[in-house]
Order: C-alpha cells, then structure tokens, then sequence
C-alpha cells in the first residue's frame, strides 16, 4: 500500500513530466508535414503556431503568423458539381516554409501558392467535398486570402 506521501510525490512527478513534454511546442509530427502529401491530405489538422493573430472570416483569411508549423483547414468546399474557385492570395513570408494547398475528393494534394506571393488564382473544383488548407515549417509571415465560389459550392471554416 502507498502512503499519502508516497502517492503525493508520484503525482507531483507525473504532473512535472506532463507539464515538461506533453505540453511543449511543436511536435515532431507537425515538423514532418510539409513534404509529405499524405499526412497533407489527412482529413485531421494537426499545427503549431508561435505566434498567431487574425483568423478566418467567412471567406476571408487574415493572419499574421509566426513558428507555424504543420496543416491547418482554412475551408471545406461542398461542390454539388464541378466549380471554378477563385482565391485573391497576399502572402509574404520572413522565414521558413509556407504553402496554400487544395485536397480534392480523392485526396490529392495541389499546391496553389509556395511562398511569397500577391495574385489571383482560379482553378477547377471537381464535385464532392474539397479543402483549402495552409501548410508551414517554421514559417514566419502573413497571408490574405478571399475565396469566391459559384453558386452551387457551399464553404465552411
């Protein structure tokens, strides 16, 4: 039998070791994201973010990042047929890597955006449920970004 004092000092370590690792920063899972297409399309977001201030409203994406790791969902598209999306991007970035990316259906991954970059895009939709998500390693920066949908594509955040 443990006595109240050996039980409070196995507590006190178990609460020390899951404040020391379990709680800490990025992962090394998050780390591994960036190139690799299948952890990209899991339909489970899993990032790190230092630094973060903005979010997504609606259709619009404003976000001052910085130490962001990993894949987050920006958008799941429901496309009752084949679409053409448009995304108005503003991206900069100070530091690491940063990538805007399209998830179709199938689960195949299209890069839109790498890096640095301020333009129009337009690209075809196919039916089913799609995805807009942001992916980093280590990046520091900034994105704006507005989507435009036809009429038959419902968008959530």
């Amino acid at each position: 039998m443990i006595s109240r004092v050996g039980l409070g000092v196995i507590l006190l370590a178990v609460l020390l070791v899951l404040v020391s690792t379990g709680c800490s920063g990025v992962s090394t899972y998050q780390k591994s994201i960036y190139s690799d297409d299948t952890k990209i399309s899991n339909s489970a977001d899993s990032y790190y973010f230092g630094d973060r201030i903005g979010g997504i409203q609606d259709n619009k994406l404003s976000l001052t990042f910085g130490s962001f790791y990993g894949k987050q969902t920006i958008w799941t598209l429901q496309a009752e047929q084949k679409s053409t999306i448009n995304l108005d991007l503003e991206i900069s970035v100070e530091q690491g890597q940063f990538k805007v990316c399209s998830v179709n259906p199938d689960k195949q991954v299209s890069v839109i955006s790498e890096g640095a970059d301020n333009r129009n895009v337009s690209f075809d939709l196919p039916e089913g449920k799609s995805f807009i998500v942001i992916v980093g390693n280590n990046a520091n920066g900034r994105i704006n970004m507005i989507i435009n949908t036809e009429e038959n594509v419902k968008i959530s955040s």
